[in-house]
């Protein structure tokens, strides 16, 4: 199953966007983010699958918390 990867650029941003999801009925799974991810130091990811990418976005822009980067693993 492929998945997508929201990079929030803080804690905050991470479970504000969590918290327009769960609202929305989208599950997602925050997650430590590697330096790597987030060009900078260490961060925070919203794992969201597939099948719900297309109405997080849509969600996300609506609320106005949009992620920093997308990356689909």
């Amino acid at each position: 199953m492929e998945r997508y990867l929201l990079v929030a650029r803080s804690i905050t941003h991470a479970q504000q966007m969590m918290k327009v999801l769960d609202r929305a009925g989208i599950r997602t799974r925050v997650l430590r983010a590697s330096a790597e991810l987030t060009g900078r130091g260490c961060g925070y990811t919203l794992e969201v699958a597939e099948r719900n990418y297309a109405a997080a976005i849509r969600r996300l822009q609506d609320a106005q918390v949009e992620p920093v980067k997308i990356v689909r693993r």
